[in-house]
């Protein structure tokens, strides 16, 4: 559990605490499988996501609204500190962002974080300011748009469309 992110963390010479409540979505049956592996595999699951990836709950896992109710409590955590790392991925990142920003639930599943950036929060009572540091670190863009066709029976050109490198 949290295994990136600490190997990440290891290398900040500084105290840490590992908080639970912000760890990664838990994509349960489907976790470690590519978009391209679960649009194939399990077509019908892969669509119910895409129709309503807020509410969407993985097959014994979460939905995103599990993880905004798990990460609520260390929001006003955040609001009481005056210098926090918090290094976690991009799911998690959004619900936190999305209440800290006080974001439309709705638009929280596509909320771009991108990766390899430090987003730097400042904070003015519950006034938020975001500045994206972004590190010279070559990678990918995961980021994926919401799809027009939901479509259970879609083919699965059609599902993996907004899948990054498939448009």
């Amino acid at each position: 559990q949290l295994k990136r992110t600490q190997q990440t963390a290891e290398f900040i010479d500084y105290p840490k605490t590992v908080e639970p409540a912000i760890n990664e979505i838990d994509a349960g049956d489907q976790d470690s499988m590519t978009y391209e592996e679960i649009a194939e595999q399990f077509p019908h699951e892969f669509a119910m996501r895409d129709k309503d990836k807020l509410r969407y709950r993985y097959p014994n896992g979460e939905s995103y609204l599990d993880v905004v109710a798990r990460v609520e409590p260390v929001i006003e955590k955040i609001f009481q500190e005056d210098h926090l790392l918090i290094i976690s991925h991009q799911a998690t990142l959004r619900c936190v962002l999305t209440l800290l920003l006080g974001t439309e639930l709705e638009d929280l599943p596509y909320m771009r974080v991108p990766l390899h950036t430090v987003i730097e929060l400042r904070l003015d009572g519950r006034e938020v300011e975001v500045i994206n540091h972004r590190l010279q670190v070559d990678c990918v863009d995961t980021y994926r748009d919401r799809p027009n066709n939901c479509d259970i029976n879609r083919n699965i050109t059609e599902a993996c469309i907004t899948v990054p490198g498939h448009s």
